[in-house]
């Protein structure tokens, strides 16, 4: 019996976040505490951080590419979009729900808080009524939340990966406690509270970076793309936690 990969993504996250619950125990109360604090406050900057810093990024550098790249491809003569843009003055409801339905095959509405129909209502609308390009408008409302969420997960990273080196130097020091007797069986057990909290955390960092892993593979891959995520439980529910960051 082969397990569907959803479920093996969730496995795979639980064995981790477990072997953080023992490792948190191993090392203590100090040494866990600092590594949480300093994790905790790289968390909230890179959170706090990421999304202006994604923002400048792609209105400095990609924005331009992004309509060229949807203009030279999904537009292009042979493209999948060319010929309901062609027609769409006559097109009607069939314009939308063509390009709907692409969106939904591509999963692109995962990456925005709209669904694929009004997603593709949209589109049509700032073409059909402000009489904006085809590109920019495919570009604005169904490439640039892809793009966006990618770039933000990517610098989010970068800001944790940098503020963990220091972490791990300070914490480093904590571990001397564990030595001590007495002491030491108590500053275990409170390093797992710590290594419970610190796991939640991490869940949330890896579900995400499996989110970035989909987009950056343009949601294609057969075994990790939106469709695959939205399948599993562990993952799914780490995700859920973006509703509660700025």
């Amino acid at each position: 019996m082969v397990l569907p990969m959803s479920i093996l993504l969730d496995l795979a996250l639980g064995l981790v976040l477990l072997s953080i619950l023992y490792n948190s125990y191993q090392r203590g109360f100090l040494a866990s505490l600092i590594s949480l604090a300093g994790t905790a406050a790289g968390f909230l900057l890179a959170a706090f951080a990421s999304r202006p810093l994604a923002e400048r990024v792609y209105n400095a550098v990609l924005a331009q590419r992004v309509e060229r790249y949807v203009a030279d491809t999904l537009l292009a003569p042979d493209g999948p979009l060319s010929a309901v843009m062609s027609g769409i003055d006559q097109a009607g409801n069939a314009a939308v729900q063509a390009i709907t339905d692409f969106l939904t095959r591509y999963g692109l509405d995962y990456y925005s808080s709209r669904n694929a129909g009004e997603m593709g209502g949209e589109i049509f609308g700032q073409i059909g009524e402000f009489g904006a390009d085809p590109a920019a408008a495919i570009a604005q409302v169904a490439i640039r939340p892809l793009v966006m969420t990618v770039l933000e997960i990517a610098i989010f990273f970068l800001l944790i990966f940098i503020i963990r080196i220091v972490v791990r130097v300070a914490a480093h020091v904590g571990l001397g406690v564990n030595n001590i007797p007495l002491v030491g069986g108590v500053n275990r057990m409170a390093g797992l509270l710590c290594g419970a909290v610190y796991a939640v955390m991490m869940g949330f960092l890896l579900s995400m970076g499996l989110v970035l892993l989909a987009g950056l593979g343009k949601n294609q891959w057969t075994y990790l793309n939106s469709a695959v995520l939205e399948q599993t439980f562990l993952i799914r529910h780490f995700l859920d936690l973006r509703a509660y960051l700025p």
